[in-house]
């Protein structure tokens, strides 16, 4: 480097960026979480809708279509009846389409702390996981 009266030369290596890699790194991994917390999100809503029209096909169905599924009637007769077995099976769906909207929920609310936070503070993935597991441990 040399310096004159009004200007300074610097002889680098041509095309080598400046100050960009850290900044790169930390968006790229930033991108990354952002894009697993969305996906996590909507799998767990499409989850949800698809108990739901379980739900739905249930109940439609007669309970001597319900008991046509069963091959053994043994078992059928052990749950109490297509009846009652229909109800379990409906019960079973609900709560599984209620865990699914609670994850969804979850995973959104994880994806908008790591959207509101400041690219810099969330430095390795240890600190991305950290931060989804306190949202993922919450309910909603």
């Amino acid at each position: 480097m040399y310096y004159s009266n009004n200007e300074l030369c610097h002889y680098g290596i041509l095309g080598m960026k400046w100050g960009h890699r850290k900044a790169a790194k930390a968006a790229k991994r930033r991108d990354k979480y952002l894009d697993k917390t969305r996906i996590m999100a909507n799998n767990h809503k499409y989850g949800a809708e698809g108990y739901a029209k379980n739900i739905a096909y249930l109940k439609s169905m007669s309970d001597s279509d319900y008991a046509k599924r069963f091959d053994d009637k043994d078992y059928l007769e052990l749950l109490g009846g297509a009846k009652r077995a229909k109800e379990i099976e409906i019960k079973e769906y609900q709560v599984r389409q209620k865990n699914s909207i609670s994850y969804a929920k979850s995973w959104m609310a994880a994806n908008q702390a790591i959207m509101n936070a400041p690219v810099g503070t969330l430095k390795t993935n240890k600190d991305y996981r950290k931060l989804i597991n306190e949202y993922l441990n919450k309910d909603y």
